[in-house]
């Protein structure tokens, strides 16, 4: 899969999600209609042309704008810092076969 494959799922599976929840605060009463369009709109907009290395501020902005966002903002973060978490782990763990090998070689 190339970097902007994955990027573009992290951008689709967002996109989703903010929809998802966007129904949601609608169905539960925290956002009319209205709200949701704008909402919606901004959400579209934004994503369209956003990287992964945006994703935080963007977030920050439509929980400000949106309090029904403010949870997402929370678990997303969260997943960003998970995912980092693993790429450095899966590193480490590279590194240390790589030294493993290596050193059986002498």
């Amino acid at each position: 899969m190339h970097n902007d494959d994955a990027q573009g799922n992290v951008v689709h599976d967002l996109q989703k999600k903010l929809l998802n929840d966007l129904i949601g605060a609608v169905e539960s009463g925290d956002m009319n209609m209205s709200e949701m369009r704008e909402a919606a709109k901004f959400i579209l907009e934004k994503t369209r042309t956003i990287s992964e290395m945006e994703i935080d501020g963007f977030l920050k902005e439509l929980s400000e704008k949106w309090s029904a966002f403010k949870n997402t903002t929370l678990v997303q973060g969260g997943k960003a810092v998970e995912d980092k978490e693993k790429e450095v782990i899966d590193k480490l763990s590279a590194y240390i076969k790589d030294m493993d090998t290596n050193s059986n070689l002498n």
